[in-house]
């Protein structure tokens, strides 16, 4: 079941922009802070998690069309490049370029030895972006553009295709200056291709959707330049990041779940999904000078279900939704050093249960069911006061279960189904 993540991202950037700029307090003075107008550039590391949409055309009188989603999950590598331009008090403005190191590759088949199916090595994208500063030093951001993605498809018995796929991009982000003319960025941003890879020849098409989570620095050369601007400035003796809050989060996801069977020739994937997460959050933070350390309690609804048209059940015409993650709940710890008085940069990770769902009417002699597994999250995050007791923040996570859920398929031997996600989200949180 594919999903575009378009208005998803988009409805996460007008949340933000829109709720930084109504919230900030007044100026309270004219701000001498750091110039955000002119060039810069640098480097990002973070997690992709990729979704491939594999269509087996119909053949008339023959076959009907059959749809596989498969995932894979790697580390990316980015290197960036662009220039702002300050836009009255509050607002940024620029353009930007971004290569993405990837290296993707779906392998559904593995069992059977059969190779690659469908890889992507990197990407080039040329975007536009539009930021608001909740203070002098922090900037939230959307952005969007287009680009080209490298894949390479198996066609035919022997035989690979390789093309540059244009595509979309958007993406959300916060950046906060850290010392000088050196800055840190949060980005989680999504690759959308404006058409398939197709092989008329094989009738099949192959559809990669990417979500990248990145942070990494960024050396912008007229930094120290001081800015001319008037700009809302929060009280630097306040004392946030210490003490109790609680909020509500949204964002979104690309889920994975591993089927291994032994049986050669069988579909193994991992299989793929993506949808929207909400939930609430509470915790307390620790603060010494500019070091914050606090546990947080976070639960989540998570929309994210698997479906293998291969059906390896054997009840004829039976559905082929064979598992999902329905919710997770979290304790977990960060620790992190405030970049300005009034933001936050964090990693982030925890324990706790995924709500994971076996299909019963999937699989063989009731196995199915609902199991809470234990797993863990490791992610890293970036919060900011925009006034005395409201924070913005953005995260990155990776969350995977720990322990399987075994099931029965049709084959000799049972399968255990690992889930694991890869998500953006953006947090509101009122400070006590």
């Amino acid at each position: 079941m594919t999903r575009s993540p378009c208005n998803t991202l988009a409805a996460l950037a007008f949340w933000g922009l829109a709720g930084v700029g109504s919230s900030l307090a007044g100026p309270l003075a004219d701000s001498a802070g750091p110039s955000w107008s002119g060039p810069f550039l640098g480097l990002s590391f973070g997690e992709t998690a990729a979704k491939i949409t594999y269509t087996e055309l119909p053949v008339p009188g023959l076959t009907d069309k059959v749809v596989y989603e498969f995932a894979d999950q790697r580390n990316v590598y980015s290197i960036h490049a662009g220039i702002d331009q300050e836009v009255g008090d509050r607002y940024v403005m620029g353009v930007e370029l971004t290569g993405d190191w990837v290296g993707f590759n779906i392998d559904p088949l593995s069992s059977g030895g059969f190779g690659s199916l469908f890889s992507a090595d990197y990407d080039v994208l040329a975007s536009a972006r539009v930021g608001v500063l909740t203070n002098p030093k922090t900037l939230v951001y959307a952005r969007g553009g287009a680009g080209l993605i490298s894949t390479s498809a198996a066609t035919g018995f022997a035989t690979t295709k390789h093309e540059l796929l244009p595509a979309a991009v958007f993406g959300v982000g916060v950046e906060t200056i850290i010392s000088g003319n050196l800055s840190a960025r949060l980005e989680a941003s999504y690759d959308l291709p404006i058409y398939p890879l197709s092989s008329p020849a094989d009738s099949v098409t192959f559809d990669p959707h990417l979500l990248k989570i990145t942070g990494g620095l960024t050396w912008r050369l007229d930094a120290d330049k001081t800015s001319s601007r008037t700009i809302a400035s929060l009280d630097p003796n306040m004392d946030a990041f210490q003490g109790g809050y609680a909020g509500v989060n949204l964002g979104y996801n690309l889920g994975q779940m591993e089927r291994p069977v032994a049986t050669a020739g069988a579909t193994v994937g991992p299989f793929a999904s993506e949808g929207v997460q909400g939930g609430a959050q509470a915790g307390f933070d620790f603060r010494l000078d500019r070091v914050v350390a606090g546990v947080e309690a976070e639960v989540q609804i998570t929309d994210a279900k698997f479906y293998d048209p291969a059906q390896n059940s054997p009840q004829q015409g039976s559905t082929k939704l064979f598992g999902s993650i329905d919710g997770t709940a979290m304790l977990a710890g960060r620790i992190g050093v405030l970049a300005d008085p009034s933001t936050l940069i964090y990693l982030k990770g925890g324990l706790g249960i995924l709500q994971t769902t076996a299909n019963p009417k999937f699989f063989t002699f009731g196995s199915g069911g609902t199991k809470y597994l234990i797993g863990h999250e490791v992610g890293l995050g970036v919060e900011t006061m925009i006034n005395s007791q409201l924070s913005l923040g953005f995260e990155g996570l990776y969350t995977m279960a720990d322990q399987g859920f075994t099931v029965d398929l049709t084959q000799t031997d049972q399968a255990t189904l690992f889930p694991s996600t890869v998500s953006a989200t953006a947090k509101l949180n009122w400070h006590y």
